[in-house]
């Protein structure tokens, strides 16, 4: 696959993950990170156990629309959802920037990125998705591999109707050394 631009989260997993594709891809020799593709801020509740994470998410469902809700130090979905609108802005900024008809973007973020990434591509702009929203809606597997084909307008605003090809691919890791171990 040609890469006429790569973009990463500034976060050790995606950042690695970039790496390792940069290193078997001559299509471009770096990364640029941004910081607007990081995992979602879950402030205080960061680096407790998920028992915890997971008492604070019940309680904020037992009170109404969880999307409003963020622990202390956090964001809450909606913050979350808006970084990912601006990281389609910038992919749209980026893209202009070639001077090309249709690049192909590269970028490594985190599941829950690409998964909430996928709820604002259906709700906000329309994207068909080829799978219904119980697949799409879920955290992406480490290294899945998602493919979109947005449209931009001249002014790099994201149009309505884009469509993802490939959602979640993980084929490409069945060839790994069973002594190969995930990174959590």
């Amino acid at each position: 696959q040609t890469f006429h631009l790569a973009l990463t989260s500034d976060l050790k997993r995606a950042k690695n993950t970039g790496e390792a594709i940069c290193r078997h891809n001559s299509s471009f020799e770096r990364l640029e990170e941004y910081t607007v593709l990081r995992e979602r801020s879950f402030g205080d509740l960061e680096g407790k156990p998920l028992e915890v994470m997971l008492e604070a998410v019940k309680e904020a469902k037992s009170k109404g629309d969880i999307v409003q809700w963020g622990p202390a130090n956090g964001e809450t979905g909606v913050m979350f959802r808006e970084r990912i609108e601006k990281f389609l802005s910038l992919v749209g900024e980026k893209a202009l920037s070639l001077n090309m008809e249709s690049p192909i973007i590269l970028a490594t973020s985190h599941g829950g990125f690409i998964r909430d990434m996928n709820l604002v591509l259906t709700s906000k702009f329309n994207c068909k998705m080829p799978c219904d929203s119980s697949e799409y809606g879920r955290i992406s597997p480490n290294t899945g591999v998602s493919r979109y084909r947005l449209t931009y307008d001249s002014s790099g605003k994201l149009m309505e109707g884009g469509e993802c090809t490939q959602l979640y691919y993980k084929d490409h890791l069945k060839a790994l050394d069973n002594s190969v171990q995930a990174v959590l």
